[in-house]
C-alpha cells in the first residue's frame, strides 16, 4: 500500500491506495474506484473516504456513515431520507430512486442533482439496513463531470458485501413496491 498525505480545505489526513477496503466499524467491505486514495481517519464523520484527485475545485469521492435506526425498515427509511433531502437541499433534482440488491444485499438507492455553494454536484446513494443500523455510502463529482465519475463510483458501489467477520446476511429484505 501506498501512503499519501491528501490536503482538503483546512483538513490534512492520511491516505493509502488500496485495492479492497473493510469498512471499518461495519460488517461491509468493497472495492474502491482504481487510484482512489483511502482514508479511514474519520474525515467528516465517515467510517471510510475514498476520493480520486481534486478536478476543478472538487475532488470526486465515495464515503460511508452509519447511524442507528432501531425498529426502522429499509422503506420508511428510504422515504425518511428522501423527503429529509428535498427538505434540506433547495435545489434537490431526483433522477433515479430504486430499491435493488447488490451481492444479494437488499438497498435503496438515490442518484440526484444539487448544489453545493458554487458548485452543481451529481450524487449517487445506497443505504442498507444490518442489525438495527443504517449505512449509507455516498458517491459525489460535479455535475459537468457526471458522465465520466458517476458509472466509476457505481461499480464501486456494487462491490459492497457482507465480510466473512460478519457472518450471515441479516440486512432485511426490502418490501415489494
Amino acid at each position: 500500500m501506498k501512503r499519501i498525505a491528501i490536503f482538503i480545505g483546512p483538513l490534512l489526513f492520511m491516505a493509502w491506495t488500496a485495492m479492497a477496503a473493510d469498512i471499518p466499524k461495519s460488517p461491509f467491505a468493497m472495492d474502491p474506484p482504481p487510484g482512489w486514495q483511502v482514508s479511514t481517519s474519520g474525515v467528516m464523520g465517515s467510517l471510510i473516504f475514498f476520493m480520486d484527485a481534486p478536478r476543478d475545485g472538487f475532488a470526486a469521492s465515495i464515503n460511508v456513515l452509519k447511524e442507528k435506526v432501531g425498529e426502522t425498515t429499509l422503506d420508511e427509511y428510504v422515504n425518511v431520507s428522501y423527503e429529509n433531502l428535498q427538505k434540506s437541499i433547495p435545489d434537490f433534482r431526483l433522477i433515479h430512486k430504486e430499491k435493488t440488491a447488490i451481492n444479494g444485499i437488499p438497498f435503496g438507492a438515490f442518484e440526484y442533482a444539487a448544489s453545493q455553494g458554487k458548485l452543481d454536484l451529481h450524487v449517487y446513494q445506497v443505504f442498507a439496513i444490518y442489525k438495527s443500523v443504517a449505512y449509507l455510502f455516498t458517491g459525489a463529482s460535479l455535475e459537468k463531470c457526471a458522465g465520466e465519475y458517476i458509472p466509476i463510483i457505481k461499480n464501486s458501489l456494487h462491490t459492497i458485501r457482507i465480510t466473512a467477520q460478519a457472518g450471515h446476511n441479516h440486512a432485511e429484505a426490502p418490501e415489494d413496491q
